[in-house]
This record gives C-alpha cells, sequence and structure tokens, in this order.
C-alpha cells in the first residue's frame, strides 16, 4: 500500500513540514498528518513531481513509481531504499541507509520528463557494507592512536583531550563524517574519499552521521 500525503495548502503544508520535522527530531516517534502509519514505519520523500509527500511503508517492500527528482529521501527503516532514475536505457541509482538514513543533493544527472522510483527492499546492511574510514593522532610529532572504523551511522569517537589529526580519511563510507573540537570546532569530511590533514590541536571527537549528502550540499532542504 502506498500512502500519499494529499495536495495541501501553505498552512497544511507548513504544519507537515513541521510534523516530519517533529518526526525526525524524535527518532521517529511521531506521527504523521492524514496517515494511521506510524512515522517510525514509514519512509518520507519529497520528488519534484509533486507538492506532497511520498511515505510508502516499510513493513511493505516493493517499488514506488514516480516521476521527476528525489529532493530528499529519509529511511527509518531496517532495511536499505533505493531510488532509481530512468533516462532511456540508462538508470541510475541511489541507495540510503537504513535506521535513519537522509539524502540529497543526489549525484544522478535528472532530466525534465524522465522517471524515477522509490525502492524500499529487505536488504538490511549498510549500504556501504565493508568499507571503512580511519584517522591517525599525534601529540608533539608522535603517533599516538591510529583509529579506524567500520562504516557506521551514529557512532562516535572521543580522545581524552585535543590533539594533532595528522591524516584522516573517509575511505568509502557514504555519509558525513565530523571532527569536533575545543571553542566548537568543526570540520565536516565529505562522503567517499576527503583526506585532510590538521596542523593545529583542536580536535578530539569523530562523529558518524546519517547525513549521506556532500559537506557542501549544507542542510537538508526540509529541515528536521
Amino acid at each position: 500500500m502506498l500512502q500519499r500525503i494529499g495536495r495541501v495548502g501553505r498552512r497544511g503544508r507548513a504544519a507537515l513540514m513541521i510534523a516530519v520535522s517533529l518526526l525526525l527530531a524524535a527518532g521517529g516517534t511521531a506521527l504523521l498528518p492524514a496517515s494511521s502509519a506510524s512515522a517510525s514505519t514509514t519512509v518520507v520523500a519529497v520528488f519534484s513531481s509533486a507538492p506532497e509527500y511520498v511515505t510508502p511503508l516499510c513493513s511493505e517492500p516493493g517499488t514506488f513509481p514516480q516521476s521527476g527528482s528525489a529532493i530528499e529521501v529519509y529511511n527509518p527503516c531496517s532495511t536499505r531504499v533505493w531510488v532509481h532514475y530512468y533516462s532511456g536505457s540508462t538508470i541510475e541509482s541511489y541507495c540510503v541507509n537504513p535506521g535513519g538514513g537522509i539524502a540529497y543533493d543526489l549525484p544522478i544527472a535528472w532530466a525534465r520528463g524522465d522517471l524515477s522510483d522509490l525502492q524500499i527492499t529487505t536488504n538490511s546492511s549498510q549500504c556501504d557494507s565493508g568499507t571503512y574510514w580511519g584517522i591517525n593522532w599525534f601529540v608533539n610529532g608522535y603517533l599516538v592512536n591510529p583509529e579506524s572504523s567500520a562504516c557506521q551511522p551514529n557512532n562516535t569517537f572521543t580522545e581524552s583531550k585535543p590533539q594533532y589529526v595528522g591524516w584522516v580519511t573517509d575511505g568509502g563510507c557514504d555519509f558525513r563524517i565530523w571532527l569536533h573540537g575545543t571553542g566548537g570546532a568543526t570540520y565536516c569530511i565529505n562522503d567517499k574519499g576527503d583526506t585532510p590533514t590538521f596542523h593545529t590541536p583542536l580536535y578530539y571527537q569523530v562523529q558518524e552521521t546519517y547525513n549521506q549528502a556532500p559537506c557542501d550540499a549544507g542542510s537538508p532542504p526540509y529541515p528536521y
């Protein structure tokens, strides 16, 4: 069953955006207006073809045809969600991670008039399963902690005090990784291959996130 939240006026659309914001901020415990499904069991997607939300149920895997480009997709399901784009014989695709993945600014060359779809799968693995990121922490020029981890959103790694970051790479994770440090210092590492090196002992924490958009894409177009 594909549930759609119908075309709504400006006031109703604003209320719906607030509801979606509350849903995402609360970890998916709120209820969407005009829907009997719990938000925690419902994908929330926005396509350019219509001013309405596409909200298929996680419990009913399948493919849901759309038209236009995917502007934003939130996946609270325990399984992968795919966006497919069809242009003649060419098919482009993008995988949204289970458990809270948020995707926008997708790396797909959309064209007006072409078709797309949203697909809920039964595959519970991360989209980037089997990939890793790594970081080298230095103190006074000496390597004190070479750290690496499998790509897994919502993990945080904290050092005892600010240190030099001698090398850090997102070797294939499909989400943003943030460095946090003193005085509110932050640095966003792009998905798949950013390798910055720092010479100031500001940072002490690495955070894996659910946000799959490039750092320069900014905040989601539909805030949460």
